[in-house]
């Protein structure tokens, strides 16, 4: 079953100002154009993407943007710390199409050592119990530091869900220039996924196949990823944007035998309206 639009659309960041926080405020924004979130899944199709929906509320010290919290605890000039929680969209990778098919498309095409001793006549299929990785809720905490157009954050959290008890420690470097009112932002990104969080959605369960046939930890694992975005505003409701975003996941993912690629783009590129 594929992963609805808007929801797989969420992973795409369209450019955001931030709002003040003495008053109550709360702004909606809606992304129209085209874009594309690819899959790495074997057998199955990329997704497309034309609404891009997004929303933002302020208060105080407390906000809400899509579907993360979080809430200031120190602020400074130059530096901040937030209390924060986030959605994981990692299950998304698993959900937009059959693991199952993708892990017999997979074990097909493998050029890995694949430690599964059936008769050669067994239907593989019948021997698969491929279990539903589910999405999970994260919450932690978030430090920022700040110049003119220079922003570092990193950022802690665990599963607050009881999906899969995780961690996952995430870094970004990003940069904001301007050149004749075209709003240009680059970003480094890398983030570390501990054992649970990383074999939970990249390897493969005992619970996966009959007896054990094939198991696969991936452990711990680094993920780096770059993101560009461009936003030109036409007046106070209307802006162009483009948003392009590749995830470089690690090689030792292939062993899954779900993954056909380990880079993921995401992009977007359209108009936005705000109010």
């Amino acid at each position: 079953m594929k992963a609805p639009h808007w929801v797989v659309a969420l992973v795409t960041c369209i450019w955001l100002q931030p709002l003040a926080a003495e008053e109550a405020q709360s702004r909606f924004m809606l992304g129209m154009g085209v874009g594309r979130y690819e899959t790495l899944l074997h057998g199955d199709t990329d997704n497309n993407m034309y609404l891009v929906p997004r929303w933002q509320y302020y208060k105080d010290r407390f906000y809400i943007e899509n579907l993360d919290l979080g809430f200031n605890l120190v602020e400074k000039p130059s530096w901040s710390i937030d209390l924060t929680t986030k959605q994981s969209f990692d299950a998304v990778l698993t959900r937009t199409g059959g693991l199952r098919d993708s892990f017999v498309k997979g074990l097909a095409t493998a050029v890995l050592p694949t430690p599964i001793g059936i008769p050669w006549d067994t239907d593989i299929t019948t021997l698969l119990t491929i279990q539903r990785r589910q999405l999970s809720y994260l919450g932690g905490v978030t430090a920022y530091y700040r110049t003119d157009n220079v922003q570092l954050s990193t950022a802690w959290h665990t599963d607050i869900s009881g999906v899969h008890e995780g961690t996952e420690w995430y870094n970004e470097l990003a940069v904001r220039s301007e050149w004749q009112g075209l709003q240009i932002g680059a970003s480094a990104i890398v983030r570390r996924v501990d054992t649970a969080y990383s074999n939970y959605y990249f390897g493969v369960w005992e619970a996966d196949t009959i007896k054990k046939l094939y198991m696969f930890k991936p452990g711990a694992q680094w993920i780096p990823a770059t993101k560009l975005s461009l936003h030109y505003p036409i007046n106070d409701q209307w802006s162009l944007i483009a948003n392009w975003k590749r995830e470089y996941f690690p090689d030792v993912y292939e062993r899954s035998l779900f993954f056909r690629r380990l880079t993921q783009d995401i992009w977007f590129t359209g108009v936005v309206y705000t109010w």
